[in-house]
């Protein structure tokens, strides 16, 4: 977890958050800042390394379809709850949008059925 947590935070300096559609990442370190932050970051990859090397730790292993299936139900219970009826508890949507919100929704549950 500490190696992933660390790949996320310096692909956010790096990239900015750029190429995401869906979301936006205001940048607020300057420059000097973000280039300490990188630093740190290699340090800490660095020490993480030096201890997995020392204490003689094993990898975890994983097999990928495993990784795949979970995401996939992940992403399934993320747009189950963003149907129409799932989002009351943000307002009521007009009948129109909500028909909208629920072909699209219903179009990427079907398309999530090629990832499996």
């Amino acid at each position: 977890m500490v190696e992933q947590t660390l790949e996320e935070m310096e692909e956010l300096l790096r990239n900015r958050g750029e190429g995401r559609l869906t979301s936006k990442i205001e940048p607020t370190y300057s420059e000097p800042e973000r280039a300490r932050l990188l630093a740190a970051i290699s340090e800490m990859r660095q020490a993480n390394a030096e201890m997995f090397q020392t204490l003689s730790l094993e990898p975890s292993r994983y097999a990928e379809d495993h990784i795949i299936t979970a995401k996939n139900a992940h992403l399934w219970t993320i747009l189950v709850d963003s149907k129409s009826r799932r989002l009351k508890g943000l307002g009521e949507l007009p009948a129109d949008l909500a028909r909208t919100v629920d072909v699209h929704v219903n179009r990427l549950l079907e398309l999530l059925k090629g990832v499996l």
